[in-house]
């Protein structure tokens, strides 16, 4: 234990020296990440109420002859442009350029259609590959449907027939989601940035204790000294170790400010990330600190340079996160067996706390033991690198 402690102050003195790559470390993966993911978050949820709420201008061709469709459309908060194009041709060229968002176009016979009963048709021009045409697209196409059941249901009563007769199933939505629960829209890939942050914040110490050292020439001399390679490469872990546990702490806390500022509330959601929650992120997450430094100091242990090893380095970081990236995109309820998978299992457990689900405390404790044992068991195998005919060869 003795030599552990000396090993484990060596090295965070040694981190801390080196004062630009200690604030690289604390400061790029932890401040940054949630500050930049929250600005997009932001610019991209004022962007979409303004959409949704601010008034739509759509340039129309023929929409004059059909002034009640035209109120229909003003009383949803779209405003006729009928000046723009004069034909089908010109506002289709628009669209097709991306100058207009969403077109209409009315037919000219849509007068005599209605008068006849036929469909009386229109069309609505978009592009669909373009994003920024989703929801000027809706709006248009809601508006219209809106004005064509108004239509229908007068003429059944006119016949003397219910509307609901044409409408035999009822289907009336009960979304259970609360506010909170809806902000994981938002939030989804927090364990993400969380993980990020950790590898980052001890990548620096746990690769210059191994091949900085080795290029510095003081690993023989270390290696020398009474000290046993477990308490070594222990010491060389949780130096690396207290700079991810940290950088996940200052990850935190700023995902905690930014979400105050974030405008959640028009979209319909809620997420305040109050001191206990941030608290229990910090918890469920921070047992992945162990293991980040023992895989990134046993793959770094392999090299013989730095080059070399920020290139083994690199594909360390990224099997973590492939877990994390599979699960957003294929969601799975949490389970005991998916509590054993590192990264994984901390990312079921800040989902459920963001939500306000609250915590199962044997999930949280299988995900921590799991955790644990694996990073105990990468520590192990980078002990036997330790060995001078092996790291040193």
């Amino acid at each position: 234990m003795k030599g552990l402690g000396v090993v484990f102050r060596k090295e965070l003195k040694e981190a801390l020296r080196d004062r630009r790559a200690a604030l690289s470390a604390l400061l790029l993966g932890p401040l940054g990440m949630p500050l930049l993911s929250g600005s997009v978050v932001f610019l991209v949820a004022e962007d979409w109420v303004d959409e949704a709420t601010s008034t739509l201008s759509v340039p129309m061709v023929g929409a004059l002859a059909v002034p009640r469709l035209v109120a229909q459309l003003e009383a949803n908060g779209i405003e006729p442009d009928h000046d723009t194009y004069a034909d089908r041709p010109s506002l289709e060229a628009a669209v097709q350029d991306g100058e207009a968002e969403v077109g209409l176009v009315v037919a000219d016979d849509f007068g005599a259609a209605l008068q006849s009963g036929a469909p009386a048709r229109v069309w609505v021009l978009f592009d669909s590959s373009r994003t920024t045409s989703a929801v000027p697209t809706a709006r248009l196409k809601g508006a219209i449907g809106e004005y064509s059941r108004a239509i229908g249901a007068g003429r059944l009563h006119l016949r003397g027939v219910q509307p609901a007769i044409v409408a035999p199933i009822a289907l009336l939505d009960e979304d259970f989601s609360t506010p909170q629960s809806r902000s994981i829209l938002v939030f989804g890939m927090m364990t993400y940035f969380l993980i990020f942050a950790i590898i980052i914040g001890g990548s620096q110490v746990a690769v210059d204790a191994t091949v900085g050292e080795r290029e510095r020439g003081s690993l023989e001399p270390l290696l020398a000294m009474p000290v046993w390679p477990r308490a070594l490469v222990a010491g060389k872990i949780l130096a690396a170790s207290t700079f991810m546990v940290t950088a996940l702490a200052l990850c935190v806390a700023t995902f905690a400010v930014a979400s105050r500022w974030l405008p959640l509330a028009e979209l319909g959601m809620a997420a305040s990330l109050a001191p206990a929650t941030a608290l229990g992120l910090w918890l469920v997450v921070a047992p992945f600190a162990p293991l980040a430094a023992a895989v990134v100091t046993l793959a770094a242990s392999f090299a013989k340079t730095l080059k070399e090893a920020w290139t083994y380095n690199g594909f360390a970081m990224l099997v973590p996160t492939l877990p994390i990236i599979y699960l957003t995109l294929k969601p799975m309820p949490a389970s005991w067996p998916l509590m054993l998978v590192p990264s994984l299992s901390q990312h079921l457990l800040v989902t459920s706390l963001v939500k306000g689900e609250g915590v199962a405390v044997g999930y949280a404790m299988t995900s921590a033991a799991s955790t644990t044992a694996i990073a105990a068991l990468l520590a192990w195998a980078a002990t036997t690198r330790y060995r001078r005919g092996r790291l040193l060869a």
